[in-house]
């Protein structure tokens, strides 16, 4: 990122290296284990959008990325 996209990021999504990593493990450790998740991307770009989305709020990521599973378990 360049230094003006970060200042941005930091200001607007709360989003630090620190609270990128921590955010993106936890999506993780979360998605492995839950069992109602069976087939989710697990990269960091994929991850990111969600928390992004949701200005890094842990608790709405995870809801997006349930809703998302079950769209697209009923649209496919």
């Amino acid at each position: 990122m360049t230094p003006e996209t970060r200042k941005i990021a930091e200001e607007e999504l709360r989003e630090t290296d620190s609270s990128r990593r921590h955010a993106i493990e936890a999506i993780r450790e979360w998605a492995e284990k839950n069992p109602r998740i069976k087939a989710l991307r697990l990269d960091a770009n994929f991850i990111l959008k969600f928390l992004r989305c949701k200005k890094f709020s842990l608790p709405m990521a995870k809801e997006m990325i349930e809703r998302y599973l079950v769209l697209r378990h009923y649209l496919y």
